[in-house]
Protein backbone atom coordinates (compact mmCIF):
# COMPACT_ATOMS: atom_id res chain seq x y z
CA UNK A 1 0.00 0.00 0.00
CA UNK A 2 1.14 3.47 -0.75
CA UNK A 3 2.28 5.02 2.61
CA UNK A 4 0.63 8.40 1.29
CA UNK A 5 -2.78 6.53 1.88
CA UNK A 6 -1.83 6.07 5.62
CA UNK A 7 -3.27 9.11 8.22
CA UNK A 8 -0.56 7.52 10.60
CA UNK A 9 2.02 8.29 7.78
CA UNK A 10 1.00 11.62 7.35
CA UNK A 11 0.78 12.46 10.09
CA UNK A 12 4.34 11.42 11.14
CA UNK A 13 5.38 13.52 7.84
CA UNK A 14 4.24 16.21 9.35
CA UNK A 15 5.68 15.91 12.80
CA UNK A 16 9.15 15.28 10.84
CA UNK A 17 8.81 18.47 8.69
CA UNK A 18 8.51 20.51 12.02
CA UNK A 19 11.56 19.02 12.89
CA UNK A 20 13.83 19.48 10.16
CA UNK A 21 12.54 23.57 9.96
CA UNK A 22 14.49 23.78 13.29
CA UNK A 23 17.44 21.19 12.88
CA UNK A 24 18.37 19.90 9.56
CA UNK A 25 20.17 16.08 11.13
CA UNK A 26 22.13 14.67 13.94
CA UNK A 27 20.75 12.52 16.25
CA UNK A 28 16.93 12.33 17.43
CA UNK A 29 15.39 10.52 20.13
CA UNK A 30 12.07 9.56 20.13
CA UNK A 31 10.39 9.31 23.74
CA UNK A 32 6.97 7.06 23.27
CA UNK A 33 7.74 5.95 20.08
CA UNK A 34 5.33 3.75 19.59
CA UNK A 35 5.75 1.30 17.03
CA UNK A 36 8.68 3.59 15.90
CA UNK A 37 6.67 5.72 13.06
CA UNK A 38 8.30 9.46 13.32
CA UNK A 39 11.60 7.92 13.42
CA UNK A 40 11.29 5.56 10.61
CA UNK A 41 10.28 8.69 8.70
CA UNK A 42 13.33 11.01 10.46
CA UNK A 43 15.60 8.29 9.17
CA UNK A 44 14.44 8.82 5.58
CA UNK A 45 15.62 12.17 6.15
CA UNK A 46 18.89 11.62 7.42
CA UNK A 47 18.56 11.39 11.18
CA UNK A 48 20.39 8.70 13.24
CA UNK A 49 17.53 7.80 15.15
CA UNK A 50 16.29 5.87 18.48
CA UNK A 51 13.48 5.27 20.92
CA UNK A 52 12.45 5.32 24.57
CA UNK A 53 9.22 3.23 24.50
CA UNK A 54 7.13 1.62 27.59
CA UNK A 55 5.33 -0.54 26.20
CA UNK A 56 7.82 -3.33 25.27
CA UNK A 57 6.03 -5.31 23.12
CA UNK A 58 5.64 -2.02 20.91
CA UNK A 59 9.37 -1.42 21.76
CA UNK A 60 10.33 -4.70 20.02
CA UNK A 61 7.94 -4.27 17.03
CA UNK A 62 9.87 -0.76 16.38
CA UNK A 63 13.24 -1.98 16.96
CA UNK A 64 12.21 -4.90 14.79
CA UNK A 65 10.70 -2.76 12.05
CA UNK A 66 12.99 0.32 11.68
CA UNK A 67 16.83 -1.39 12.75
CA UNK A 68 17.92 0.76 15.40
CA UNK A 69 18.63 1.30 19.13
CA UNK A 70 14.56 1.14 21.22
CA UNK A 71 14.47 1.22 25.19
CA UNK A 72 11.73 -0.56 26.74
CA UNK A 73 11.37 1.87 29.54
CA UNK A 74 10.35 4.81 31.06
CA UNK A 75 11.74 8.13 30.47
CA UNK A 76 13.17 8.26 33.80
CA UNK A 77 14.88 4.57 33.88
CA UNK A 78 16.20 4.93 30.62
CA UNK A 79 20.19 5.51 30.29
CA UNK A 80 20.61 8.08 28.17
CA UNK A 81 23.97 9.45 27.30
CA UNK A 82 24.90 13.01 28.60
CA UNK A 83 24.67 15.91 25.00
CA UNK A 84 23.98 12.62 23.52
CA UNK A 85 21.48 14.02 21.03
CA UNK A 86 20.36 17.12 18.78
CA UNK A 87 16.85 16.71 19.04
CA UNK A 88 14.84 14.68 21.33
CA UNK A 89 10.59 14.70 20.79
CA UNK A 90 7.60 12.93 22.80
CA UNK A 91 4.19 13.39 20.81
CA UNK A 92 0.95 13.08 22.71
CA UNK A 93 3.09 12.06 26.02
CA UNK A 94 4.06 14.54 28.06
CA UNK A 95 0.23 14.72 29.34
CA UNK A 96 1.32 10.96 30.36
CA UNK A 97 3.75 11.58 32.69
CA UNK A 98 3.75 11.10 36.56
CA UNK A 99 6.59 14.01 36.24
CA UNK A 100 7.08 16.22 34.05
CA UNK A 101 9.32 18.48 35.60
CA UNK A 102 11.69 15.23 36.17
CA UNK A 103 11.35 14.38 32.34
CA UNK A 104 12.01 17.85 30.82
CA UNK A 105 15.38 17.81 33.07
CA UNK A 106 16.70 14.28 31.80
CA UNK A 107 16.13 15.62 28.34
CA UNK A 108 18.00 18.77 28.73
CA UNK A 109 20.86 16.83 30.44
CA UNK A 110 20.35 14.44 27.09
CA UNK A 111 20.57 17.26 24.97
CA UNK A 112 23.63 18.84 22.86
CA UNK A 113 24.09 22.65 23.66
CA UNK A 114 21.41 24.35 21.56
CA UNK A 115 19.69 21.01 21.11
CA UNK A 116 15.91 20.75 20.54
CA UNK A 117 12.57 19.48 21.93
CA UNK A 118 9.54 18.67 20.49
CA UNK A 119 6.40 18.01 21.48
CA UNK A 120 2.61 17.83 21.28
CA UNK A 121 -0.04 18.02 24.21
CA UNK A 122 -3.70 18.94 24.53
CA UNK A 123 -4.28 23.10 25.06
CA UNK A 124 -6.34 23.46 27.75
CA UNK A 125 -7.02 27.00 27.33
CA UNK A 126 -8.62 27.08 23.84
CA UNK A 127 -11.58 27.93 22.35
CA UNK A 128 -12.51 24.25 22.04
CA UNK A 129 -11.60 22.72 25.13
CA UNK A 130 -13.34 25.55 26.75
CA UNK A 131 -16.66 25.06 24.64
CA UNK A 132 -16.54 20.97 25.23
CA UNK A 133 -16.28 21.16 28.77
CA UNK A 134 -16.15 17.85 30.75
CA UNK A 135 -16.97 16.33 27.12
CA UNK A 136 -14.27 17.40 25.61
CA UNK A 137 -12.41 14.80 24.00
CA UNK A 138 -8.68 14.67 25.60
CA UNK A 139 -10.08 15.25 29.40
CA UNK A 140 -9.68 11.82 30.28
CA UNK A 141 -8.27 11.03 33.29
CA UNK A 142 -6.22 8.90 34.33
CA UNK A 143 -5.02 8.57 31.38
CA UNK A 144 -4.33 12.04 30.95
CA UNK A 145 -2.18 13.57 34.23
CA UNK A 146 -1.81 16.97 32.98
CA UNK A 147 -3.26 19.34 31.41
CA UNK A 148 -1.27 22.61 29.71
CA UNK A 149 -1.81 25.88 28.31
CA UNK A 150 0.35 28.13 26.34
CA UNK A 151 1.56 30.26 29.42
CA UNK A 152 1.60 27.34 31.48
CA UNK A 153 3.75 25.04 29.18
CA UNK A 154 6.07 28.01 28.76
CA UNK A 155 6.72 28.24 32.24
CA UNK A 156 7.82 24.53 32.64
CA UNK A 157 10.41 25.17 29.98
CA UNK A 158 11.73 27.99 30.88
CA UNK A 159 11.86 26.51 34.49
CA UNK A 160 14.13 23.98 32.84
CA UNK A 161 16.08 25.62 30.90
CA UNK A 162 14.29 25.81 27.67
CA UNK A 163 13.28 28.71 25.67
CA UNK A 164 9.87 28.17 23.08
CA UNK A 165 10.55 28.79 19.27
CA UNK A 166 7.25 27.96 17.87
CA UNK A 167 3.84 26.93 19.42
CA UNK A 168 1.35 26.29 16.63
CA UNK A 169 -1.94 23.86 15.72
CA UNK A 170 -1.11 21.68 13.30
CA UNK A 171 -3.89 19.39 12.96
CA UNK A 172 -4.16 15.39 12.55
CA UNK A 173 -4.96 13.63 9.42
CA UNK A 174 -7.77 10.39 10.44
CA UNK A 175 -10.01 8.35 9.27
CA UNK A 176 -13.54 9.06 8.62
CA UNK A 177 -14.19 5.77 10.71
CA UNK A 178 -11.91 7.90 13.64
CA UNK A 179 -14.02 11.01 14.07
CA UNK A 180 -17.66 9.30 14.02
CA UNK A 181 -15.80 6.82 16.82
CA UNK A 182 -15.25 10.51 18.89
CA UNK A 183 -17.83 12.19 18.13
CA UNK A 184 -19.77 9.73 19.67
CA UNK A 185 -17.30 9.00 22.82
CA UNK A 186 -17.91 12.80 23.53
CA UNK A 187 -21.17 14.12 22.20
CA UNK A 188 -22.87 10.36 22.80
CA UNK A 189 -25.85 8.93 20.62
CA UNK A 190 -26.62 12.03 19.07
CA UNK A 191 -24.35 11.72 16.56
CA UNK A 192 -25.04 8.03 15.49
CA UNK A 193 -26.60 8.63 12.22
CA UNK A 194 -23.73 10.02 11.34
CA UNK A 195 -21.49 6.31 12.04
CA UNK A 196 -24.18 4.76 10.01
CA UNK A 197 -24.05 7.19 7.28
CA UNK A 198 -20.37 6.57 7.40
CA UNK A 199 -20.41 2.78 7.40
CA UNK A 200 -23.47 2.61 4.62
CA UNK A 201 -21.15 4.55 1.97
CA UNK A 202 -18.33 3.12 2.40
CA UNK A 203 -16.45 6.19 3.76
CA UNK A 204 -14.61 4.52 6.48
CA UNK A 205 -11.13 4.47 5.60
CA UNK A 206 -11.45 8.10 3.98
CA UNK A 207 -8.74 10.80 4.99
CA UNK A 208 -9.81 13.94 7.18
CA UNK A 209 -7.96 16.30 8.42
CA UNK A 210 -9.10 17.89 11.85
CA UNK A 211 -7.74 20.94 13.33
CA UNK A 212 -10.02 22.06 16.18
CA UNK A 213 -7.45 24.21 17.35
CA UNK A 214 -7.21 22.42 20.70
CA UNK A 215 -3.75 20.44 20.45
CA UNK A 216 -0.55 22.14 20.42
CA UNK A 217 2.79 21.34 18.89
CA UNK A 218 5.51 22.89 21.13
CA UNK A 219 9.00 23.72 19.74
CA UNK A 220 11.70 24.52 22.24
CA UNK A 221 15.69 24.99 22.21
CA UNK A 222 18.44 24.21 25.06
CA UNK A 223 18.89 27.69 26.30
Amino acid sequence: MDPTHDPNWLNDECKVDLVRRWCSGGALLDVGCALGGVFAVAKEHGFQVEGVEIAEYAAEQARSRVQVKVTASDIYSAQLAAEGYDVVTMWDVIEHLTDPHLALEKIRRALRPKGYVFFSTGDVSSVWARLAGKRWQLLTPPQHLYFFSQRSVSDLLSRHGFSVKQINYQGKWVTAAFVSFKAQESLGSIVKPLSIAIRFLGLQNVKVKINLGDIMTVAAQKS
